[in-house]
């Protein structure tokens, strides 16, 4: 029936392994030759190391018993579409993430008018 839902485990970031080392030119290579490794993260064809902070996060979403989801970074200018909520359905602008709490600011053009809306979050899916 559609309107069972079931929750499945699945990785958090599918396709990303995280490796806590020096990285000198040999490590660097035994990572590439890794099965299932393709390429580094990285900028300029320079491996970019993750902030503690950020693999402290992951590590802590990994271990709650709560429902994860991935998104797609969102950053201003980005068309969105609202997915849940009495505006499903709804498309806008993303135009920034409100100082306290956890929703944004989504600009709808209606009549050659803008009107900003606060949605949660995670009711938002980005649209190309």
């Amino acid at each position: 029936r559609k309107d069972r839902r079931k929750k499945i485990l699945v990785p958090l970031l599918p396709g990303y392994v995280f490796v806590h080392t020096n990285l000198e030119p040999e490590e660097y290579l035994n990572i590439l030759k890794t099965v299932g490794v393709v390429r580094m993260v990285g900028f300029e064809g320079k491996p970019v190391p993750a902030r503690d902070t950020e693999i402290q996060s992951l590590m802590i979403l990994n271990g709650t018993d709560r429902t994860v989801q991935n998104r797609e970074y969102m950053q201003y200018g980005d068309m969105v579409m609202v997915m849940e909520g009495p505006l499903r359905g709804l498309i806008g602008f993303y135009l920034r993430h409100k100082d306290q709490g956890d929703k944004v600011v989504v600009s709808i053009e209606l009549l050659h008018r803008s009107i900003e809306v606060d949605i949660e979050n995670w009711a938002l899916e980005k649209i190309s």
